[in-house]
């Protein structure tokens, strides 16, 4: 019986590290490029698969990171990963993240050039982001490099498709400014990392450029929430959300729990956007 419910245990703890990994998988990349397809009104099958491109990057990030982070993930008390709970082995998420971005390349071959002239270097980025002669992870610069393909992309998915590019600005800075506040303040709770923004330039200093990437975003959202009013009320909402969120930061009273939960519900507004840009 003790063996059976802990292995019942081991199943129930594996489904929601796979939850776990997906969320933040469909919260940006996917939601990015769908929410692009949406309020460009080129949602189609190239956009879909595209979609489905990089979600497996970010897929492959995620893993990839984990078999770098191990030691990083231990000194946190991190009990959301599957290295550090054991069921599984560094080698073999390394060896998972490599299945992944193959995974990403194949989808991403149904797409066009725009998508591939992002997916490609992003999935580089997804390498760079963690690999430790580099490492673009827990630093301002870093985080930048790895926001602009989303900045970049709306502007060549308008360009390719005769739509003006003024009419792609605002997704594009959305994009940008919001996957800059998700990265930073990821950092809050993660203090013992080897590199974190908050122990590079300071809990004050990025607490300020974490509220400038929030007010930045929620700006862009307002603009893109114009073409759709009833929209309002989802932006004041997902405003509310960032605005919780960076007062803790700011108070330094910021939780992994209560910040996990108000970033998954940013994340369900995009798909509110989405399906208003639908409708």
């Amino acid at each position: 019986m003790g063996e059976e419910a802990s292995g019942d245990c081991m199943k129930g703890k594996a489904v929601w590290l796979v939850y776990r990994k997906l969320r933040p998988a469909f919260g940006i990349s996917f939601a990015f490029i769908l929410l692009s397809g949406v309020f460009l009104g080129v949602m189609n099958f190239k956009v879909i698969m595209a979609a489905l491109g990089f979600l497996f990057i970010e897929l492959f990030a995620a893993f990839y990171n984990d078999y770098w982070d191990f030691s990083d993930d231990i000194k946190n008390e991190r009990k959301d990963k599957f290295t550090t709970l054991g069921l599984m082995s560094t080698r073999s998420c390394l060896y998972l993240s490599l299945i992944l971005a193959c995974l990403s390349l194949i989808f991403l071959m149904f797409t066009d050039t725009s998508f591939l002239m992002i997916g490609i270097p992003y999935l580089a980025l997804g390498f760079l982001y963690s690999h430790k002669r580099v490492r673009l992870k827990g630093t301002i610069t870093g985080y930048a490099i790895l926001s602009s393909p989303f900045f970049i992309l709306p502007l060549l998915i308008a360009g390719a498709n005769g739509i003006p590019l003024t009419r792609a600005m605002p997704i594009s800075t959305f994009l940008f400014f919001q996957y800059m506040y998700i990265l930073c303040q990821k950092d809050s709770t993660d203090m013992r990392d080897k590199k974190n923004v908050f122990m590079v330039y300071g809990w004050k200093r990025t607490s300020m450029s974490v509220t400038l990437f929030s007010i930045s975003a929620s700006i862009s959202l307002f603009i893109i929430s114009l073409s759709f009013p009833p929209l309002m009320l989802i932006w004041l909402f997902n405003t509310a959300l960032k605005s919780l969120n960076i007062k803790d930061i700011a108070k330094g009273t910021v939780t992994r729990g209560r910040r996990g939960r108000i970033i998954l519900l940013d994340y369900t507004t995009e798909y509110l956007y989405i399906l208003g840009g639908l409708l």
